[in-house]
């Protein structure tokens, strides 16, 4: 066991103390805000990039058929 004098520290907060990390490299992870957000602006991106593709197949298909 550990005595009074020692205190256990996790390994982020040992790399931190000595200045190998900076303190921001300790969070690991995104927020629920951050992940919805980038799905939000994926999903627009998509919704105005998909019918154009569709729109630019669907004309190579009737100039190869002609």
């Amino acid at each position: 066991m550990l005595k009074d004098s020692k205190k256990a520290f996790t390994l982020a907060e040992v790399l931190t103390r000595r200045g190998t990390l900076p303190p921001v490299a300790a969070k690991a992870g995104f927020t629920l805000a951050e992940v919805l957000i980038t799905l939000g602006i994926i999903g627009i991106v998509a919704a105005i990039t998909i019918p154009t593709l569709i729109h630019a197949y669907k004309v190579k298909v009737v100039e190869t058929r002609d």
